[in-house]
């Protein structure tokens, strides 16, 4: 039985070292979508395997990832690596919408100046008026040409409260 007991020891033993030997190193990479691609090996290569980080394989396909580069994975396994290509600059022709914005801009600056003549004529009115309000109130006010008489309506109400003075 110790000799049994001393063979597995020694099996245990030549297994920790091979396993000490064969470390695997793991890496990862991100997606432009975010998602996390697991790889064996320092570096991702040709061959490799591709997982998610819940250990499945990763989904079949074109994955964008950083380094500005794709990769494609068929079975889990990466079949190509490839730089991406880096979209051409549009040029686009603002020449006429240039053209547009600035008659937008001169139809604007009509306006406005419209606008500041309109305000500056009122403005005049509004001075002919209170130079003609201060010339009214500087007068002396001329005397009435009749008395005014009071109407009948006023004659009944001036002894109705003549009456109730009375009857204090």
């Amino acid at each position: 039985m110790i000799e049994i007991l001393e063979k597995i020891k020694g099996e245990f033993q030549a297994l920790r070292e091979e396993f000490a030997k064969s470390k695997m190193k793991f890496g990862s990479v991100a997606t432009v979508d975010g998602v996390v691609l697991n790889y064996e090996g320092e570096e991702l290569v040709e061959g490799s395997m591709v997982t998610l980080e819940d250990g499945t394989p990763a989904p079949d396909g074109e994955h964008s990832i950083e380094g500005n580069k794709i990769i494609t994975v068929v079975d889990g396994v990466v079949t190509a690596i490839v730089e991406a290509e880096e979209p051409a600059p549009v040029e686009e022709d603002f020449s006429e919408k240039f053209a547009a914005v600035e008659g937008r801009f001169e139809a604007l600056e009509k306006s406005m100046s419209d606008i500041k003549g309109a305000i500056e004529k009122l403005m005049g009115i509004q001075e002919q008026q209170m130079s003609a309000l201060q010339e009214f109130a500087e007068q002396e006010p001329a005397p009435a040409k009749k008395p005014i008489q009071p109407t009948a309506k006023e004659d009944r109400l001036a002894e109705f409260a003549k009456a109730l003075k009375n009857n204090k």
